[in-house]
């Protein structure tokens, strides 16, 4: 190898392993995202009472997008829940923020179908930790009026740790669930 050939092997890879090294962003985000596709019911754990309230997570013509939705149904005071504990790791920096959100929506009005003429009250939170933790980091209730999905951002926090349990509750109606995703976020500096 003639020296100009070996100088110019020995540039290009040192420009390629800096390139590579510097190239590489430290992780400003992470997130988990659920859209019910798949199997929902290997994620999700699900709480109704048979006559009383109903959860399906599943193929739906009402879904947002993708083909599954997360259906609940508590035309009473018996609420249907659904949760699943999450994993987010903290991104790599300083002070972390995260943020929930989901897509909402009323069922149409089903003749014979109690409840689906009522505005469904749900309720979407999450807690610090497994399922049985007490810590709610952030969440929030919403009486649903629309029968298109709309945005709720439920709920803003500061990270405390990676395990973390995303709870859906709803009463008083029908409602459906899609696109939920906790975010977490270096804050600007």
């Amino acid at each position: 190898m003639s020296g100009r050939l070996r100088k110019t092997a020995i540039v290009a890879a040192a420009a390629l392993t800096l390139g590579v090294f510097f190239a590489v962003p430290a992780r400003a985000d992470t997130a988990v995202y659920e859209g019910f596709e798949g199997n929902p019911y290997e994620q999700w754990t699900t709480r109704d009472t048979p006559g009383d309230s109903l959860v399906w997570l599943g193929d739906h013509t009402q879904a947002r997008t993708g083909t599954h939705a997360a259906q609940l149904w508590a035309p009473f005071d018996v609420p249907a829940r659904a949760y699943r504990t999450i994993t987010v790791d903290r991104p790599i920096g300083g002070p972390v923020t995260c943020y929930g959100e989901a897509y909402l929506k009323r069922a149409p009005t089903l003749r014979g179908m109690p409840g689906t003429d009522k505005q469904p009250l749900v309720r979407i939170f999450i807690k610090d930790g497994g399922a049985f933790g007490t810590v709610v980091l952030g969440g929030n209730t919403y009486d649903l009026a629309n029968f298109e999905y709309g945005r709720a951002a439920f709920a803003t926090f500061a990270y405390r740790n990676p395990v973390m349990t995303v709870e859906i509750s709803v009463t008083g109606g029908l409602a459906y669930v899609d696109d939920l995703s906790v975010r977490c976020l270096l804050d600007p500096r």
